[in-house]
């Protein structure tokens, strides 16, 4: 599906001039918006973008954002995780009922929250019962467990990661 230029150009125009009036209401609380559409094909549909790269006092400074702006994504990563995830299970790589450790190593033996020390408000760790499912971790029913990979990203260390996930090809 591809949109003809006039169109795209129309809808590109209204979508920038959306963006620029909500970012125009300081209440809002949004220092940039960003909007892609694309197909399964990777065609791009739309790219727009509004606001700021980086939020400041002084906004008056602040760069605008451009399309090659980077942005810290903070919780938005679960979506596309999610998003790559059920790709994969559409493409009968992975299973939503797996152990999830089949595909993450680093699940392998994970201890769960099950409190937390009267003293010095320490976590206390147990032995899992059971393997949390890969459901389970998209939906965030798996409890509350020890995960020190969460402590560890960084682009040095994603690397490693990713090697470590075990999908069959």
């Amino acid at each position: 599906m591809s949109f003809p230029s006039p169109l795209r150009t129309e809808i590109d125009n209204a979508v920038h001039a959306s963006f620029d009036s909500y970012l125009k209401h300081r209440n809002t609380g949004l220092p940039r918006i960003a909007f892609m559409a694309t197909t399964s094909t990777d065609e791009i549909l739309l790219n727009s973008v509004a606001g700021f790269e980086q939020f400041r006092e002084d906004l008056i400074t602040a760069p605008k954002a451009t399309e090659d702006s980077l942005y810290p994504l903070w919780s938005a990563t679960k979506l596309f995780t999610t998003i790559a995830v059920m790709q994969l299970v559409e493409e009968g790589r992975i299973r939503l009922d797996d152990d999830a450790s089949k595909h993450v190593k680093e699940l392998v033996g994970m201890k769960v929250l099950t409190g937390f020390t009267e003293e010095e408000d320490e976590p206390i760790y147990e032995e899992a019962e059971r393997s949390c499912t890969v459901q389970e971790l998209l939906t965030h029913t798996a409890g509350s467990f020890e995960f020190p990979l969460l402590f560890q990203f960084s682009p040095r260390s994603l690397k490693g990661i990713s090697d470590s996930l075990s999908l069959p090809r």
